[in-house]
């Protein structure tokens, strides 16, 4: 018999210039779109920037459909065997034979069983059988895998049809990890057109088998048109692989040193994996003989885990804490030392380290060493200012880090020409002690949409790492240039900036680096390539170089790093995986075609998660979304946006919603809320306007559902598009501070850069950051988008701490609540939504974090995440 199937794969890198066996060229589309945003910055086309982006991308394609994931798994081991005989054991047990039936399985491009490629489908070769055939990047590595189940161990016969003209091309062929075959050859054909099969035969295991063929020279892989197998009882199998529990056993492996391996430990059986943290206790001396303390719970811990605090080493509490994890004690000072022990069955266990409190109220300095500045070719002197953050558990204590980017005075919006000052890379600890400093080099240009660096732990050793672009001159924390994979050959004195600062030639890589000190681990070439700059809709280097990044767990277990270029018009992306020895491109995705996929539907920004339920984060652009295997999953086509929301923000239906605002004037929608899994609008309004800005968060008690506004129009709206005020607050940020389970309101205090306030929508000012708490001031990153350094829950209970950059430029100014709740709740960083928007929060135009449920139905109801910790 035979059973053809077809595999779901992507559109990847169409016509980026593949050489050799690459098949065809990109549209080039320009599409004259001006991005302002209202606030005067300077963003796209060089037009004024009004907080009202008006990026007018005219592609407003509707193409709603609501195709959300049309990856069926059809993992057909559960085959029926039709004949009702039944094998009848002497216990009188009946056990069902099992289908060994002699199968020739033919597996063409486009459905199931395709898990992993790194190039495109392509049709421009005739020939091919099927809809086309898989051209993949010419270069050693490159991978194609199918996913097939034999009911037995087996050994089974494989057939590749390929062709490729005049160049014949090696492969190994791997099954489950293992190659099974070394150096198989597949032949030139002659022609491009002239397809010939080349045959081999290995063993498979009985149930799922991932198979692959990975090219082993320069030269890549031959195209591929199919691949048939022959054996008893093949199916098709799914791409969604069991997850191998010794995924978590990972060793402390470096590319090249030799060193110790350590096992790594794990708290909880959840697929997902997640940093071990501490208690993190935090003591705030708030005046007199009180000191307020608070420490976390961890998304793993019994929800009625006790507590006991000590202070000076004595107990506080009578009986263990089961409320909120935080506790105002009468009897302290600002030299007390407090200790929290957890309690579980009336036994004391581990013990916290001991704590402090803030010598300077509810903040606490953490000294900067500023990057001397400095004057670019075209004369321009320039300093330095804290900007944009980040966070990672970066030498496996248990607690935060920060990787804090260093911008320069003269950083630019990608519309305006002009040479910058090199960007900087620091990870430091909360006391300032500083582990790394990058340099990210001449070649890599400062401003908001260029720089866009993702932090977690990709290896799951315990510790976390940093993946960014960089290029030719970039030197890591260890002062060495890169010298890894491409960069080894490169010339770090090449200066490729053009005469309007722009660098639009030389080589682009994307590199790993190791968060303890900074040092290169590995470094590939950037995917997706500039290519034609034209190609993203004009010739002088604005588009090209917008950049967007965000961790995601693609597989369900480990964070991928996930690189985009490009939103206004054509958009790419790439994921990459760190296993702690091999850096490896994951996949691919292009929307190169107007009307087509996410072509213009991008946003400034961009945000992940789990929201068709398959346990894997899928990727939301703004108006269109990216499957967690890179395919494409909807439109909304309402186009371009300044920002947007995920989370559960409508919570009497089903799964997660996103609230986006959007710029084209001519949108059906100015402002909308639709379903995060298939696109459908959920209500939405046309303003006729360029919408620049929106925000989500639930700020009025005792209605359900997050609240949503927008510059347009007037008042806020519930979860349905009630209006619920004919007021608004200011659009900005939101953060979690007073001692209720409602949001409060982040904003700039008049024209920035500027202290920020936090707000209550319901008890009115609560913080403002000037220097009225412990004499420091903080200020604003990033002109009128008003953005803090980051916002996230590093410290004590669920709130979130505040980091803003201190006015004098050496210093960041950590900002943590004094009130009291009787909230339990974990810590947000357990949560896989609020942790993964905590990766992308440095990104372009910064959004605020929200959790993937809704804390408003109170914190029992929580959901209880299914993650696994990570500690080394």
């Amino acid at each position: 018999m035979q059973l053809v199937i077809h595999w779901a794969f992507l559109l990847l890198m169409a016509g980026l210039g593949f050489p050799a066996c690459s098949g065809g060229g990109t549209a080039a589309a320009s599409d004259g779109d001006t991005d302002s945003d209202s606030d005067g910055d300077t963003d796209s086309d060089g037009d004024t920037d009004s907080d009202s982006d008006t990026d007018s991308d005219s592609d407003t394609d509707s193409d709603s459909d609501a195709d959300s994931d049309s990856d069926t798994d059809s993992d057909s081991d559960a085959d029926t065997d039709s004949d009702a005989d039944s094998d009848s054991d002497s216990d009188g047990d009946s056990e069902e034979p099992l289908d060994t039936t002699p199968v020739e399985l033919t597996i063409e491009e486009l459905e199931d069983g395709f898990c992993v490629s790194a190039g495109t489908i392509d049709s421009e070769h005739a020939g091919f059988t099927g809809t086309g055939y898989v051209n993949t990047l010419n270069e050693m590595g490159s991978l194609i895998e199918w996913s097939v189940d034999s009911p037995i161990a087996q050994t089974v016969t494989a057939t590749f049809v390929h062709a490729c003209a005049t160049t014949d091309r090696p492969v190994n062929v791997v099954v489950n990890g293992a190659t099974v075959v070394s150096d198989l050859n597949f032949p030139a054909s002659g022609a491009w057109t002239t397809w010939i099969a080349t045959t081999v035969q290995f063993d498979l295991v009985a149930g799922r088998n991932r198979i692959g063929i990975v090219a082993t020279t320069a030269d890549g892989l031959a195209n591929i048109d199919s691949a048939t197998l022959e054996g008893g009882g093949l199916t098709i199998g799914s791409c969604a692989d069991e997850v191998d529990t010794e995924l978590v056993d990972t060793d402390d492996t470096e590319v090249d040193d030799t060193e110790d391996t350590d096992e790594v430990d794990t708290e909880g059986e959840g697929m997902r994996a997640l940093e071990w943290l501490d208690r993190g206790v935090v003591a705030v001396h708030t005046g007199g003989s009180n000191v307020f303390v608070s420490w976390r719970l961890s998304g793993t811990e019994p929800r009625d885990l006790g507590f006991n605090l000590y202070r000076n080493g004595a107990k506080l509490n009578g009986s263990p804490i089961t409320g909120g994890t935080n506790y105002t004690d009468t009897g302290g000072s600002a030299s007390s030392s407090y200790v929290v022990k957890a309690v579980s069955g009336g036994v004391e266990m581990d013990a916290s380290l001991a704590v402090t409190p803030f010598s300077t109220g509810l903040t606490k300095r953490i000294p900067l060493q500023r990057p001397a500045g400095g004057t670019t070719p075209d004369g321009v002197a320039y300093t330095y200012s804290p900007n944009d953050g980040s966070v990672g558990d970066l030498d496996g204590d248990g607690q935060w880090d920060i990787v804090l980017k260093w911008d320069p005075s003269n950083s630019k919006d990608n519309a305006q020409s002009g040479h910058t000052g090199n960007v900087y890379l620091d990870g430091l600890d909360l006391d300032g002690n500083r582990f790394f400093r990058i340099d990210l080099g001449r070649n890599i240009r400062a401003g908001a949409h260029y720089t866009q660096f993702v932090v977690a732990d990709f290896d799951l050793d315990g510790r976390a790492e940093i993946v960014c672009k960089t290029a030719p001159g970039t030197r890591d924390g260890t002062g060495a240039y890169l010298s890894k994979g491409p960069a080894a050959s490169d010339d770090d004195s090449a200066d490729y900036r053009n005469s309007g600062g722009y660098v639009l030639s030389g080589p682009e890589y994307v590199t790993v680096f190791r968060g303890s000190d900074g040092r290169e681990l590995a470094t590939l070439n950037y995917d997706p390539p500039r290519g034609s700059v034209s190609s993203w809709g004009d010739d002088y280097g604005n588009r090209v170089d917008r950049f967007l990044a965000t961790a995601a767990w693609l597989d369900g277990v480990r964070p991928s790093a996930v690189m985009q270029r490009g939103y206004y018009t054509r958009m790419a992306m790439a994921a990459y995986d760190w296993d702690g020895s091999t850096f490896s491109l994951r996949w691919t995705h292009n929307s190169a075609t107007s009307g087509q996929g996410c072509y213009g539907q991008g946003n400034h920004n961009v945000t992940a998660g789990d929201v068709d339920g398959d346990g894997f984060d899928e990727i939301i652009e703004g108006a269109c979304a990216i499957d967690h295997n890179g395919q494409f999953m909807y439109r909304t086509g309402l186009g371009h946006g300044d920002a947007m929301h995920l989370g559960d923000l409508a919570p009497d239906r089903a799964g997660l919603e996103v609230w986006e605002v959007h710029e084209d004037k001519g949108s059906a929608y100015g402002y909308e809320l639709h379903d995060a899994r298939t696109g459908a609008i959920i209500w939405g309004t046309q303003t006729g306007t360029d919408n620049g800005r929106g925000l989500a968060a639930d700020i009025v008690a005792g209605t359900r559902g997050y609240e949503m506004w927008s510059s347009s129009g007037t008042g806020i709206f519930g979860p349905t598009g009630t209006q619920v005020s004919t007021s608004k607050p200011s659009i900005n940020f939101r953060i979690y501070w007073d001692g209720n389970l409602e949001d409060e309101i982040l904003d700039s205090i008049g024209s920035t850069p500027s202290a920020m306030k936090i707000d209550s929508w319901v008890d009115g000012r609560l913080v403002s950051t000037d220097d009225r708490w412990g004499q420091f001031t903080g200020l604003t990153n990033n002109g009128t988008k008003a953005n803090p350094v980051l916002v996230a829950d590093i410290l004590g209970d669920w709130r979130e701490e505040l980091i803003l950059r201190q006015n004098t430029d050496d210093a960041l100014i950590l900002y943590t609540t004094t009130t009291e709740t009787g909230h339990r709740l974990y810590t947000l960083m357990h949560d896989p939504v609020y942790r993964i928007a905590i990766s992308w929060q440095n990104t372009a135009y910064n959004q605020p974090p929200h959790p993937g449920f809704y804390p408003g139905n109170g914190v029992a109801s929580a959901p209880t995440p299914d993650v696994h910790l990570i500690r080394p």
